[in-house]
């Protein structure tokens, strides 16, 4: 059995920068051209979402954590953009239950996220820009060991790194700061794929 942890983050880009050195903020066009590079960084929070295929499942919660990580992209139209992003997911410690069974699981997941982006402008019109993106590429997936409690049994699976597909759809706003910075507020969910123990748990 593998368990798969699907993860919601809410993030905050702290500032976006033209690469190209011309007056571009983001998804707001330099002058008339609508095509220009950038490159930014993204920072927030992770929420753990509870989805199991687990029937018996009666309870699973882990704790926030942090992301963080850098991307460069390329405005290609108006209002569409395609950038490269990587993402670093903190450490989430997750809790588990089960109906009937005086059975307590835990243990710790992180990951590493490489994607490939697409972003579309909702509006052109307004000088705050909400989009909505969707993107799909790799999770490098970092679990600590699975610790199973039942009753006086302790059993314990050894952690395990593995690369697995991964997704995810986010909606936002592009808020210009100056002519070459601009800050965006954005929420995502983001699904990592499959996390798993050295023995295959």
């Amino acid at each position: 059995m593998a368990m798969n942890n699907s993860i919601k983050s809410s993030i905050i880009v702290l500032a976006i920068i033209s690469s190209s050195g011309s007056s571009a903020a983001s998804f707001i066009p330099p002058s008339t051209d609508a095509y220009y590079n950038y490159a930014g960084i993204r920072a927030g929070g992770v929420f753990p979402v509870n989805i199991q295929g687990n029937t018996d499942l009666q309870n699973s919660s882990g704790d926030n954590s942090y992301t963080a990580g850098i991307f460069v992209g390329r405005k290609i139209q108006d209002r569409f953009a395609i950038e490269l992003e990587y993402m670093n997911r903190g450490e989430s410690d997750i809790n588990s239950s089960y109906r009937g069974q005086a059975v307590n699981d835990s243990w710790a997941v992180k990951a590493d996220t490489f994607m490939l982006n697409m972003m579309v402008d909702v509006m052109t019109d307004t000088k705050a820009r909400p989009y909505f993106k969707v993107g799909a590429g790799a999770s490098v997936n970092k679990s600590n060991p699975y610790v199973s409690v039942n009753g006086d049994t302790t059993q314990t699976w050894g952690g395990r790194t593995v690369t697995d597909f991964a997704w995810q759809v986010g909606v936002g706003v592009d808020m210009p700061v100056s002519k070459m910075v601009s800050a965006i507020f954005e929420y995502s969910y983001v699904d990592r794929g499959q996390f798993k123990t050295e023995t295959g748990l």
